[in-house]
């Protein structure tokens, strides 16, 4: 049975038997990929919830036009208390202008620029068939700080993709790019098996869910900066 875990919340430690494969910025593949996208426009999204305590998972910083935004997950921003992007050192506050829970894609927009993070012009790939195809992403999955990943996509429909690579709690809302330096989605779940060897579900660190966000062409993103609600 396929389960996925929605989480953000940095309760868990890494397994030290896992295999991690992480770049550094000196030190990326060369394998004619656009890795700089994402690395340059990833963002750390944190959260308070009063009583309750803080964490966070990740986005990436776009602009369209005028217009300069976050793309991340969903149940990253959901009732999520207070919400900021972490600039530098800086705590930035962010508003959600777009979420939709069925996708996991919410779009949230700083209340002012970000300049230790640069935002990048958003080029989505619309493919339809994407198995094969070699991706990467950068996020801040638990207490590994921000990290780059590659993979490549072993299944997919019009919605979703499932790729090879590798995630924790924390990755969530990473965009995924495609070589072309196109997004794909965000980073939404891992897969959770459950054994007869265990009363506790384990994750499958290296099966990501992703969501893709095809949808969110020109002419939708305008009418959510214009709305500011759409979605929510």
């Amino acid at each position: 049975m396929w389960l996925f875990l929605f989480s953000c919340l940095m309760s868990m430690e890494v397994d030290k038997g896992s295999t991690i494969v992480s770049f550094e910025s000196k030190s990326l593949p060369s394998c004619n990929q656009k890795i700089e996208v994402g690395l340059g426009s990833s963002v750390k999204i944190g959260f308070e919830i009063p009583d309750i305590g803080g964490g966070w998972g990740s986005g990436n910083y776009f602009k369209l036009g005028k217009y300069k935004f976050i793309i991340t997950a969903a149940h990253v921003v959901e009732e999520a208390g207070d919400l900021f992007a972490i600039d530098g050192g800086e705590r930035v506050p962010v508003k959600v202008i777009y979420s939709n829970a069925y996708r996991d894609i919410a779009i949230v927009v700083p209340e002012w620029d970000l300049e230790e993070v640069h935002p990048k012009n958003l080029k989505i790939n619309t493919d339809e068939n994407l198995v094969g195809e070699v991706i990467n992403y950068t996020g801040y999955p638990s207490d590994l700080g921000k990290s780059t990943y590659v993979g490549y996509v072993s299944k997919n429909d019009h919605r979703a993709v499932i790729v090879q690579s590798f995630a924790l709690p924390g990755s969530s809302g990473s965009v995924v790019f495609d070589r072309k330096g196109r997004a794909i989605g965000v980073v939404s779940a891992v897969k959770v098996s459950e054994t007869v060897l265990s009363p506790f579900p384990e994750l499958v660190e290296s099966l990501v869910f992703v969501e893709r966000f095809s949808f969110l062409n020109k002419k939708f993103l305008k009418e959510v900066f214009m709305d500011g609600s759409r979605g929510i």
